[in-house]
């Protein structure tokens, strides 16, 4: 977080030097982002409706790269939100965000990823976050992971799903997502502590020796 932090502030002193709304914003959602990791919440939330008040007007715009700013805050405040219980917010961000992906044609605006994919795997998030067990799946079942051209995202779809079949007690469906998201993208599964947390909790749980999740065990040393 260290590291991450510096390379944000050396960022954001850049884009408020430009004077650009786009690089300022930009800035703000990887701010926001390190926030979140760090476990931050107020902060990432500041942040995150500071940006969106600034980047309002770009809503009624044609911009399209700050429009997928503005969509991709909203991302990032209904996160903020679910991991504050807060439903009513959370939901509304994922509402405003997914209006926005719906006139935003470029696939990756400054590595946001922001379109109507990722606002379904946001939703998915967040209905976990909320501890909605059933919600996660339902809005799971909506997602295409597929359709975005990042290796990371699939993976944390794969890894939010298999968190949510988990507590619908669904444990094989589990193994069988989170084998998918190690498949995809090892790195982003291996050491990601949601990830670790499922595996020692569904080995715990287990009645009869699943292969797969001892393979899964084996990989990220888990016990």
């Amino acid at each position: 977080h260290d590291l991450a932090w510096l390379a944000v502030q050396l960022q954001l002193a850049a884009a408020q030097r430009s004077g650009l709304p786009a690089l300022v914003a930009a800035a703000a959602w990887d701010l926001c982002g390190v926030w979140l990791h760090a476990g931050a919440l107020a902060d990432a939330k500041a942040v995150a409706m500071a940006a969106i008040d600034e980047l309002d007007a770009a809503a009624g715009g044609d911009d399209e790269t700050l429009l997928a700013l503005y969509g991709a805050m909203h991302l990032r405040a209904a996160v903020a939100y679910s991991r504050l219980w807060s439903t009513r917010d959370a939901r509304t961000h994922l509402e405003a965000a997914r209006e926005v992906a719906g006139r935003v044609t470029l696939p990756n605006v400054f590595q946001t990823m922001f379109g109507g994919v990722n606002v379904g795997i946001h939703a998915t998030e967040v209905e976990l976050e909320l501890g909605h067990p059933a919600d996660v799946l339902r809005e799971a079942e909506g997602v295409n992971p597929a359709e975005i051209e990042s290796l990371e995202r699939q993976a944390h779809f794969w890894v939010v799903r298999a968190v949510g079949y988990a507590m619908n007690r669904r444990d094989d469906d589990a193994v069988r997502a989170l084998a998918v998201a190690d498949g995809i993208a090892a790195q982003h599964v291996r050491n990601r502590p949601a990830a670790r947390q499922l595996v020692r909790e569904l080995l715990d749980r287990e009645r009869v020796q699943r292969p797969q999740l001892r393979t899964l065990a084996s990989r990220m040393g888990v016990a």
